[in-house]
């Protein structure tokens, strides 16, 4: 590597001949706008770090998009030359395994991570996983046949004439490339010795740190072809656990039945009997949907699905289904752990919200029978909003009310339509896995126990 480094800086003051050999055509163009694309559709990132930048012309183009570039390589006098070149971009040299700069994003391109041995690129992955929160994995395909192949390419420019002579060959699962550049009377000789990288090994390598979220092209393996070259574009994000998520937290906000109270059941079971009274058989699924609604949307849901809707007749329902519950529910549990994760929020000055599709008839009573008020900064019911679960505007009231962004705050929930809200109101979101087998597939950190949350604090 070292080596190779070497041959690198003393090519550098030919890179742009070097260059347009390599590439008569370039698509600067059309790459940064796929970049931009998929940067832009991954997060948004307002940092960027060009890894194995070269003279830079990616880390211009995309300073000129607006993102903030930091450009790195490896070598010192391409460096030179890419600061010459564009010195409103920040260049900086730095082994690949070792760098410690920070930024939202990374771009890395496949031929600067080849030039690291597995070991060097876990450290690699390593050192990415302190510094940035995405990852951008740009590579061409590598092809697998073996046999050495050997092409030749010249160009002359301004009285300069460079020729290249070129052989590739693999042995396992290392690329040699054996180049000879004849530059005027200089020959410059040497073998790039690098690393073949599977999709594969990719996944292996990056697994532990960082999550596969996106990918763009497709990943075949082909024989050795100069005009083959398949595309794989890979985005990662980074791997981070619940208490480091939680400790930029300063709100938490509880969906009420069945994360606070055990009565998710019992609410389904008597809006089911409630509706049979008037000849409205619903299913388990259907059942189902009460969870995180208030009465009127729920109830309403369900008579225009069986053709039944009619305002007396939901008024009328609503006025069966609230004495009813209200009865049922008035020595309801405690939901396991509630209690453990009240006390040691409080214990840390953490401030807390209910936010629920329940009316506040339904659920003072309960936190007044369980001692539980004290806790709660304030209650956000179904009487205080408009549109209930899954739009944004039950969280976002609970947020507004108590002077916190949504990037401050944390929902927990255990309802589809109440992490779908979560989300959409930008905010992060706990799923807890209950008996109802709710979807929760939207939440940031799905778990089977409040106490886990507790273990994380």
């Amino acid at each position: 590597m070292s080596h190779s480094i070497k041959i690198y800086d003393k090519l550098a003051k030919y890179y742009s001949l070097i260059f347009k050999l390599q590439n008569p055509k370039s698509h600067l163009k059309q790459e940064i706008q796929f970049l931009h694309k998929i940067l832009q559709k991954n997060g948004r990132p307002k940092s960027v770090i060009d890894i194995g930048c070269g003279m830079g012309r990616i880390s211009d183009a995309l300073q000129q998009k607006g993102y903030s570039v930091t450009g790195v390589d490896g070598s010192l006098n391409m460096l030179k030359l890419a600061k010459k070149k564009y010195p409103r971009v920040k260049f900086v040299q730095s082994r690949f395994d070792k760098f410690s700069i920070s930024a939202d994003a990374a771009i890395s391109w496949w031929t600067t991570y080849t030039y690291l041995s597995p070991a060097e690129f876990k450290r690699f992955v390593i050192q990415l996983h302190k510094n940035v929160d995405l990852v951008v994995l740009d590579s061409s395909n590598y092809p697998v046949d073996k046999r050495p192949k050997t092409t030749f390419a010249s160009i002359n420019e301004k009285g300069l004439t460079l020729k290249q002579e070129r052989t590739w060959y693999m042995r396992g699962n290392t690329r040699y490339l054996e180049y000879l550049y004849t530059i005027g009377k200089e020959k410059i000789s040497y073998t790039d010795i690098s690393y073949w990288y599977s999709l594969t090994d990719l996944m292996q390598l990056f697994k532990d740190k960082f999550e596969l979220i996106a990918t763009y092209g497709d990943y075949v393996e082909v024989p050795y072809d100069e005009k083959v070259s398949p595309r794989l574009v890979t985005v990662w994000r980074k791997r981070t656990t619940l208490a480091e998520k939680l400790s930029k937290i300063k709100l938490f906000l509880f969906d009420f039945a069945g994360i606070i109270v055990d009565t998710e059941k019992i609410e389904e079971d008597t809006a089911a009997e409630v509706l049979k009274r008037y000849e409205i058989i619903v299913t388990e699924k259907e059942k189902n949907l009460f969870a995180g609604k208030t009465n009127e949307a729920y109830f309403t849901l369900i008579l225009h699905k069986y053709g039944k809707f009619s305002k007396p007749l939901l008024k009328e329902i609503i006025a069966v289904y609230v004495p009813m519950i209200l009865q049922k529910t008035k020595r309801a549990p405690l939901c396991p752990g509630v209690k453990t994760l009240l006390q040691k929020l409080n214990s840390k000055g953490m401030k807390m919200a209910i936010v629920s599709g329940n009316d506040a008839s339904f659920i003072q009573p309960l936190l007044a029978e369980h001692d539980i008020a004290k806790y709660f900064d304030a209650v956000v019911s179904a009487g205080d909003y408009k549109e209930s679960k899954p739009a944004p505007t039950p969280y976002l009231t609970a947020a507004k009310r108590l002077r916190m962004a949504p990037s401050e705050c944390v929902v927990i929930e255990d309802a589809e339509s109440g992490t779908l809200s979560a989300k959409a109101a930008g905010m992060l979101c706990i799923g807890v896995r209950t008996s109802t087998g709710q979807d929760l597939s939207r939440a940031d950190f799905v778990t089977d126990s409040l106490y886990d949350i507790s273990r994380s604090l």
